[in-house]
């Protein structure tokens, strides 16, 4: 009779009172990211937690309006955003909650998260200067101040000023020198130009091959990329091509990383939490290396082609004010003529 009595009462229980245990089973994740390069190592996570995802991806602007006007059951689990001021912007306007786990904090370093938690680290990338090799003698020049030399006259590529990743590389240059001086770099650094701004970054590596220009700015992953594709031209265009860590003398080579936070209405807040944690192991921190050719953000041996690339030296100094000062970046490059 007693045992009659309990089995019912668990059903109800499990039907009313504890709905947010099997809701659980589906977190929303909301990526400024194309989410497709990571499907797999997803999927893996489904198959080793029982908790699958539903991906929603767009813009910043887009991701950010959804974040502000969701709440309830239907608001996305977990922001990833594709670089450290997406996730300072988020956190800024309170899209993020704060975390603590044990785990998130022993594996990424205190350089690759927020101090009280919003965000933490999944990948870092650098923006070092690529160049033609046989061409461009890589003593003449150790970093991007040089690049306002007038010897780089009509010789340089680069993307517009819109790219976050330019924008982030000259809010640490007005972290390290100043407005003043820095606006002084842009002028001349802009009066090089072989063209004006086009296209995105694998497009200025594109323009070297062609010898549109001898140096271009763009992220280190694509290196990887070109030199791992099908394609015999990207395969061919990847010899032609060496990469300078800019700054190697002082204060190293622009760095930039990926992350991702638990959103602040969260309704899968642990489930969220155990996907932060999972991208962070050493499996998930391996695969991602050597799919995407970004560089891990826990302490672990690098892969083959990122040891081939060479060690370096990162800007981390200035990584926590690129949210900060990235109007200020964005209004001198405006003014300088960076279109």
């Amino acid at each position: 009779m007693h045992n009659r009595f309990i089995l019912p009462c668990f059903f109800l229980f499990l039907m009313s009172g504890n709905t947010s245990l099997l809701a659980a089973e589906q977190l929303t994740l909301y990526s400024t990211l194309d989410t497709v390069a990571i499907e797999p190592l997803l999927q893996q996570f489904t198959q080793d937690t029982g908790i699958s995802i539903k991906q929603v991806s767009g813009t910043a602007e887009q991701m950010f309006e959804r974040l502000r006007k969701e709440d309830g059951d239907t608001a996305a689990d977990v922001f990833i955003g594709a670089d450290v001021v997406q996730l300072q912007r988020a956190e800024s306007a309170d899209l993020l909650q704060a975390v603590t786990s044990q785990a998130l904090e022993a594996a990424v370093p205190a350089s690759y998260r927020d101090a009280e938690g919003y965000w933490y680290g999944l990948t870092m990338f650098v923006r070092p200067i690529f160049y033609l090799k046989h061409k461009v003698d890589t003593y003449l020049f150790y970093g991007y101040e040089e690049m306002a030399r007038s010897a780089w006259k009509g010789r340089i590529c680069v993307s517009s000023s819109d790219n976050p990743y330019n924008q982030s590389l000259v809010a640490s240059m007005i972290a390290s020198h100043g407005k003043q001086i820095t606006q002084k770099w842009l002028t001349k650094f802009v009066a090089n130009l072989a063209r004006e701004p086009q296209g995105d970054d694998r497009d200025q590596l594109i323009a070297i091959g062609e010898g549109v220009c001898d140096i271009a700015l763009a992220n280190s992953y694509l290196y990887g990329k070109l030199a791992a594709s099908k394609d015999a031209k990207q395969q061919q265009l990847a010899a032609k091509l060496g990469m300078l860590w800019a700054n190697q003398p002082s204060r190293g080579v622009h760095a930039n990383f990926r992350g991702a936070g638990v959103a602040a209405h969260a309704p899968h807040r642990a489930g969220a939490i155990k996907l932060l944690e999972y991208l962070v192991t050493e499996n998930s921190q391996r695969w991602l290396a050597t799919h995407t050719y970004e560089y891990p953000v826990i302490d672990m041996t690098w892969t083959r082609t990122h040891r081939r690339w060479g060690r370096f030296k990162t800007d981390s100094k200035n990584m926590p004010r690129l949210g900060e000062l990235n109007q200020t970046a964005l209004t001198l490059m405006k003014e300088a003529g960076w279109k």
